[in-house]
């Protein structure tokens, strides 16, 4: 993962209530459970490329922004490194602070994956787009990323660059 795309900044009154946050549907933070950054994990240290917020399997997930769905589906362990390993959606959004329509959204360790949502679909901030799962994770959360400029995982930026 790139060093220089993690610790890239982003700063903009624009964003303060653009998003909502995905299980809570409000600008305000849900309860937080593992943040972005360094961790240990399994007695080692890895990077944590998002934010996971605890819920109850079936909790409902919104979308937070208006976008298109990039990808969803299920787990994609044929590729290790390429794939997911749970549950997932990625949504195409724009970036409130550039204007450029190349920021991800991705939502990870869902149990479902609501009607409709498939690649290309669009999505208004506040749809229902799946429900809070526990595949390929030690507890039911969700775990939700922002990547920008690509949808690749080295492309993850600081969720709360985003969020308030």
């Amino acid at each position: 993962m790139s060093q220089e795309i993690k610790d890239s900044s982003y700063s903009s009154t624009q964003s303060v209530h653009y998003f909502i946050w995905p299980l809570s549907q409000s600008p305000l933070p849900h309860e937080m459970n593992t943040s972005f950054g360094p961790r240990i994990d399994a007695d080692r240290w890895d990077f944590h490329d998002g934010i996971d917020l605890p819920a109850a399997v079936g909790t409902p997930v919104y979308a937070m922004a208006d976008g298109v769905v990039h990808r969803a589906g299920p787990a994609d362990k044929t590729a290790p490194g390429q794939g997911f390993g749970s549950t997932h959606i990625l949504l195409k959004v724009v970036d409130p602070g550039d204007g450029k329509d190349d920021l991800f959204l991705v939502y990870l360790h869902l149990d479902s994956i609501a009607e409709g949502i498939i690649e290309g679909a669009h999505v208004n901030q506040g749809d229902v787009i799946g429900a809070v799962g526990q595949e390929d994770a030690t507890y039911p959360h969700l775990h939700f990323e922002f990547r920008k400029g690509g949808a690749q995982e080295e492309r993850s930026v600081h969720p709360l660059n985003y969020l308030t």
